[in-house]
């Protein structure tokens, strides 16, 4: 049910319909400490894990020269005879015209010793068949841990505990892999059956980086609402995006316990990596994006833009959960 659910997000009715009719992290050194003018803090890297197409244009950094997110894009796939197999989620909007993926370097996780990349704004057109098995987080985890060893630590302390809610039980699993937890925001109004999205902040005591986790649930507080697939402004970005994505964007964004206990801290931390599964892939790059808008006051979209950036404050060992 989870699975269908997240695939009516994705490509709603009517593209249902239709389709029965037809790292950069090298180049950011230093970024923990980029700020612009106003002390606007900026997100050191974007992980997205499985994360469907969401934008149209391709979602773009505002704040990058060539448009490219720092992070990665990574995908699993099945080395295959004939046709790979490829994590259902990210070809999903294939059938919809002018939705493209998050502008990032790509990593596709195969299994086995194999890894391929690709370059910032690739696009590949290949004969490929959906896995289901291929989307499950645990083994991105894994992947990721084995190709990415610099990602290690993320993927087993942040990925992993991205799903749960439970802040006392994710406080002690972080706490016994040597990280903190910070704050966590159960989003209340995206509550549709006996489940919530929730954010985690982490930090790493050492060197004082956070990640900040956004939940892959695919619950939201109106399903109808949310099935909606026509684009939308947002943020006063070039793009318009996923309506569905953007609401349950805004929804976890808008929680009181995130803009009160999680976006305060953000500033307080040496640098931040934003991350997701599926769709917290999609609220990961629409956050990062927001945050890092261009849009001025007066403008449209800087409504939104003053609940998602965050400004650089004294870097500081955070008291822990």
């Amino acid at each position: 049910m989870q699975v269908l659910r997240f695939v009516l997000l994705v490509v709603g009715g009517d593209a249902l319909r239709t389709s029965k009719r037809a790292s950069r992290s090298s180049a950011t050194d230093g970024a923990e400490l980029a700020t612009n003018s106003s002390g606007r803090m900026r997100v050191k890297n974007l992980y997205t894990f499985g994360a469907p197409k969401m934008a149209g244009p391709a979602l773009a950094d505002p704040l990058s020269e060539d448009g490219c997110f720092p992070g990665l894009r990574l995908v699993n796939k099945e080395a295959k005879p004939l046709a790979h197999q490829v994590d259902f989620a990210p070809p999903l909007l294939k059938v919809v015209w002018g939705y493209a993926h998050t502008k990032a370097e790509v990593g596709f996780l195969y299994n086995g010793d194999r890894l391929e990349s690709k370059s910032c704004g690739w696009v590949g057109y290949t004969l490929e068949t959906p896995s289901i098995s291929l989307h499950k987080t645990e083994l991105y985890v894994e992947r990721t841990a084995e190709k990415y060893p610099h990602l290690r630590d993320m993927v087993k302390v942040a990925l992993a505990s991205s799903y749960n809610e439970d802040e006392k039980s994710v406080a002690e699993f972080v706490r016994a892999q040597g990280y903190g937890l910070v704050a966590s925001a159960v989003c209340e109004r995206c509550r549709t059956t006996a489940e919530d999205e929730v954010s985690h902040l982490i930090q790493n005591p050492r060197t004082l980086d956070c990640w900040l986790t956004f939940e892959g649930s695919d619950n939201t507080n109106d399903w109808i609402n949310n099935l909606k697939i026509l684009k939308t402004p947002f943020c006063g970005l070039e793009q318009r995006v996923h309506t569905g994505f953007k609401n349950s964007t805004m929804a976890m964004v808008l929680e009181p316990n995130f803009q009160r206990e999680v976006r305060p801290r953000i500033g307080h931390c040496k640098s931040v990596e934003v991350l997701g599964h599926s769709l917290g892939g999609s609220i990961a790059a629409l956050f990062t994006a927001c945050a890092h808008s261009k849009v001025q006051p007066g403008q449209r979209g800087y409504d939104e833009f003053e609940k998602f950036y965050f400004e650089k404050k004294e870097t500081k060992l955070m008291d822990f959960l």
